[in-house]
């Protein structure tokens, strides 16, 4: 989110009948403009396609924020939430800049606003109020686990830091790549689809995602297809050279030949 986008949040937040015009009106901005926040809160899951406020936990921690203490928190942008995010515990401002990947000029700024409303001590620890502290570690939460609305046929079947591995039984609309058991024009497990949230994927990321999913023989012996189609720009793995010599193997590279 930019600035707008914050106080077009807040906006909403404090008055139930808001729409786009008063908006425009209020904030001295063009249509466009506010349709332009909108449209971007609805894609962090904030809002509906009616711009009302959606019931989730991220909702909810701006709405206790904005309502319990109706300052201005035009600097929870995109940008510093980096840095926010850093200084739930103490850290000194070298580390800062380093850990957020933010210039000198930006930390700073962010570091003095704050200092300025109490909002932090001396060693650059968020204190107060624990509304926004509260918001800041639900942002954190719904990064990590990567929530995205999936259609109800969905379950993520495998979690690790920087993506999930979603299997549905019909094709997704989502913006998500095809994963292990249907890329490059090799379908491993039928008839689900598999996707991931990473947005670049790799064939040494598809060989493992397809190795940790595996949970029977049939489903070994594909992955140890897709190993076999591959080998040549993967590491070395012991148990699927050992599965490629089997006759059951054999028999699998006859029936996809």
């Amino acid at each position: 989110m930019n600035k707008t986008t914050v106080k077009i949040l807040q906006e909403i937040i404090r008055d139930p009948l808001f729409s786009i015009a008063n908006a425009s009106t209020k904030f001295k901005k063009a249509p466009t403009t506010i349709y332009d926040c909108t449209t971007k809160l609805r894609k962090l899951k904030i809002l509906s396609n009616k711009n009302k406020l959606l019931n989730n936990e991220l909702t909810t921690a701006y709405k206790k924020l904005f309502i319990t203490h109706p300052y201005d928190f035009s600097f929870l942008t995109k940008n510093n939430i980096q840095i926010l995010k850093h200084m739930l515990k103490e850290i000194t401002f070298q580390e800062l800049i380093i850990k957020s990947k933010k210039s000198r000029f930006t930390v700073n700024q962010l570091i003095k606003n704050l200092k300025q409303r109490g909002f932090a001590n001396k060693q650059n620890k968020i204190i107060e109020p624990k509304e926004l502290i509260k918001t800041i570690k639900t942002i954190i939460k719904y990064e990590q686990n990567n929530i995205i609305d999936l259609p109800p046929s969905a379950i993520t079947i495998y979690h690790c830091k920087d993506r999930n591995i979603i299997q549905t039984t019909k094709e997704t609309k989502l913006n998500l790549n095809k994963t292990s058991f249907s890329a490059f024009n090799f379908k491993i497990i039928t008839p689900r689809n598999y996707y991931t949230t990473l947005k670049k994927i790799s064939i040494r990321k598809i060989f493992n995602d397809a190795e940790k999913t595996s949970k029977n023989k049939r489903e070994h012996l594909l992955t140890a297809m897709y190993y076999y189609k591959n080998r040549k720009k993967l590491r070395k793995n012991k148990f699927y050279d050992e599965l490629i010599k089997t006759e059951e193997f054999q028999e699998l590279k006859k029936e996809y030949a």
